[in-house]
């Protein structure tokens, strides 16, 4: 089979472009005729950034239990990983 598949790299990087492309689906739908950085910095002027991040990370849970369904143990792990540095980031931000 593919090692690829079941790495600890592969996890990290679709823990990372999941949340993105959640976020990039929520503005394609909701705002069709604004930019992803345009809505994004009007939630930063809201000061609801970081829930907003908070939220696009729920992505996080779906392929991480679809990595646990399909035995792929080492890339729930990679997407664990970055679930928790989504988590540190937040947390930062809410502080400054």
């Amino acid at each position: 089979m593919q090692k690829w598949l079941d790495h600890e790299i592969t996890g990290l990087l679709l823990g990372l472009l999941a949340p993105v492309i959640a976020f990039w689906l929520y503005v394609f739908l909701q705002y069709p005729d604004l930019s992803m950085m345009d809505v994004f910095s009007s939630f930063m002027r809201r000061k609801v950034h970081t829930h907003v991040i908070s939220l696009a990370v729920i992505a996080n849970l779906l392929i991480f239990f679809c990595s646990l369904w399909l035995h792929k143990e080492k890339t729930a792990r990679g997407i664990l990983g970055t679930t928790i540095g989504y988590a540190v980031l937040v947390f930062i931000l809410k502080l400054f």
